[in-house]
């Protein structure tokens, strides 16, 4: 039996609610997509963002998809684990400033990072789902995930190439998933689909 579909957006560290929202629809009666941005939020020192995709994780019936902010957690982990030169936004400005204005969570970062098992089940999502019914699940509103291929199994595949590549390919990655605004143009939103 096919089980209904919950979509779940940007969670952003507000595990609380997360659970609060999950607690009407009981896992075994529903198949959950969760639309990445697991981070970035939430009461600071609480690594809500951690404990977010830790639910998505562990959910039966659930799948999820890399959003931006989840990527950029994650380029701030191989900065730190590689070093180097500091990574930087298109305008410059330090990603992890960027990360740190946009309410990143310092007890996330350390969380992640001793959490090999999150980690590697993160570098493993897909950026795309094409679901049964034809629907097509991506995190931000950009057509610059079709830089990356031509089909769903294609721009995932690419996806995957780029997050096994350390350091680097995390951040090549959330370069095409950072867009905003794209489909605002419905021409462009039809090229894409």
């Amino acid at each position: 039996m096919t089980l209904p579909v919950l979509i779940v957006g940007d969670v952003q560290g507000d595990h609380e609610r997360l659970v609060g929202a999950l607690a009407a629809f009981p896992e075994d009666e529903v198949e959950t997509v969760f639309l990445g941005d697991f981070f970035t939020g939430g009461r600071p020192g609480d690594a809500g963002g951690h404990k977010a995709a830790r639910i998505a994780m562990e959910r039966r019936h659930g799948r999820a998809i890399l959003g931006n902010h989840d990527l950029l957690v994650m380029a701030l982990i191989e900065e730190r684990r590689w070093g180097g030169e500091r990574l930087r936004a298109r305008d410059g400005e330090l990603l992890e400033s960027v990360w740190r204005r946009r309410r990143g969570d310092q007890a996330d970062l350390e969380a992640l990072a001793a959490d090999a098992a999150m980690e590697a089940w993160l570098r493993g999502l897909p950026v795309l789902l094409l679901l049964d019914d034809g629907t097509l699940v991506q995190h931000t509103d950009d057509d610059d995930y079709a830089a990356l291929g031509e089909s769903v199994e294609a721009v995932n595949q690419a996806a995957a190439a780029l997050l096994s590549q350390e350091p680097g390919g995390v951040v090549l990655l959330l370069r095409h998933l950072i867009g905003r605004r794209a489909f605002e143009d419905r021409a462009r939103l039809d090229a894409h689909l």
